[in-house]
């Protein structure tokens, strides 16, 4: 699912950074309304003692996007990173300290439930694949390569130590990154299903005479059944289609039914003929857009991008199993959801769907059929494994609330005062 980032360097070399405290570990997927807990250090290293007039800790979720317009040399590309929230603390409260020795502090963050407001609903326009307002579900910690550029949600810690110098100073800098998946906030999703229209098989070949089987079925014989328009040769006719659920669970069950039916009213064949399916494909296809915010003449417009990424989910070969011999088919074939699949999600300029797909190879008196069975969209939630309710003080997503606590030198301010 979430996929970690490796971060830069490395913390001996370094005069501030971030280690996990209380028995939390970088592989660890958060979501929200976990407290994320960490201690900040200061280890001078190229000195005897830091002249430091500022440490910071920033609790920061960023997309970034990213796209690229025109070929070769004419080719340029565009990005923009937005903040869906921020929070920040300082730690030495914006006084000059001098630190000649190991110095450590403890910083806590808690998750939010949903996107803060911010900026960013000023600058990209209305779109009916992304969010306009805030208080929305946050994303999940995601990463994927769309043509040449790399579109990404991150979350993490980041310090910055301002350390004065003889002309200038310098900033030092470090990023702990960690893994998010939002809640699975419904107990048990209500099961929704959607069948596709059924799809018509029409055989017409003198194959399906039980009288005319041994005869020499050859490549004038066929030409002439294919571009027949009488009903010269036996006919016959099945109506195939498919039904498979819109809404399910990352490491669910994917259960897919295929119903076959033979149309007497249509068919002319002496007898019903057999039917024999060989595969059946169920593929879900990816579906990412993302877009980034511009600077043009007269104003600010947006460039928008997308990826499609297909993602096979069974490819069952039969051997040339009979599924109509007289009666009705039908048949409940039970797939699994992988693990790795990232939940559906969309923010202000990325969103992420699926789309599902069946297919199915059927026989019929000498010939194969390839059908499409069934196309639909597909809303992934995060897995059962994930289920947390809606605490008390959050009571919907459009009035996120956030409590009042007291404040000292040790603990971490309330979001409220950090977004004052």
């Amino acid at each position: 699912m979430a996929v970690p980032y490796p971060r830069t360097g490395y913390h001996t070399n370094k005069n501030c950074y971030f280690t996990l405290e209380n028995g939390d570990q970088a592989g660890v997927v958060h979501t929200c309304g976990d407290i994320v807990r960490a201690r900040l250090h200061i280890q001078p290293h190229d000195c005897e003692s830091l002249s430091v007039s500022n440490i910071s800790v920033n609790f920061k979720c960023e997309v970034r996007t990213a796209v690229t317009t025109g070929t070769g040399k004419d080719s340029r590309t565009y990005r923009s990173s937005v903040f869906l929230y921020s929070f920040s603390t300082d730690i030495a409260g914006r006084r000059a300290i001098s630190v000649n020795q190991h110095q450590s502090w403890d910083v806590e963050f808690e998750f939010p439930w949903a996107v803060l407001p911010h900026s960013t609903q000023e600058v990209f326009g209305p779109h009916p694949a992304f969010p306009q307002e805030a208080h929305h579900r946050p994303p999940p910690t995601w990463q994927q390569r769309c043509g040449s550029n790399t579109q990404s949600v991150q979350y993490y810690l980041e310090s910055t130590m301002i350390r004065r110098g003889r002309i200038i100073d310098h900033n030092d800098t470090d990023q702990l990154p960690l893994l998010f998946c939002p809640p699975l906030d419904i107990p048990d999703p209500a099961p929704s299903y959607v069948a596709g229209p059924p799809e018509t098989i029409i055989r017409m070949s003198q194959l399906l005479d039980p009288a005319k089987r041994e005869e020499h079925h050859g490549f004038r014989q066929k030409t002439r059944e294919f571009f027949s328009t009488s009903n010269k040769f036996p006919t016959a006719v099945f109506a195939v289609n498919a039904s498979a659920p819109t809404v399910c669970c990352v490491g669910d069950q994917l259960p897919v039914s295929l119903h076959l039916d033979y149309n007497k009213e249509s068919s002319t064949a002496p007898i019903q003929p057999e039917v024999t399916i060989t595969s059946l494909h169920v593929r879900l296809n990816s579906f990412v857009q993302y877009r980034v915010s511009v600077s043009r003449f007269g104003g600010r417009g947006q460039l928008d991008g997308r990826s499609n990424t297909k993602i096979p989910i069974a490819h069952t070969f039969f051997p040339r199993r009979i599924v109509y011999d007289g009666m009705s088919f039908n048949e409940l074939v039970s797939l699994c959801l992988p693990s790795t699949v990232d939940p559906s999600f969309a923010t202000f300029s990325v969103s992420r769907q699926y789309t599902l797909k069946i297919s199915a190879k059927f026989y019929c008196a000498g010939k194969e059929y390839d059908v499409v069975l069934l196309k639909h969209e597909l809303t992934i939630h995060p897995a059962r494994a994930m289920y947390k309710p809606l605490p008390g003080a959050y009571p919907a997503l459009g009035g996120i609330q956030y409590d009042d606590v007291e404040e000292d030198e040790d603990t971490p301010p309330s979001y409220k005062s950090a977004l004052s």
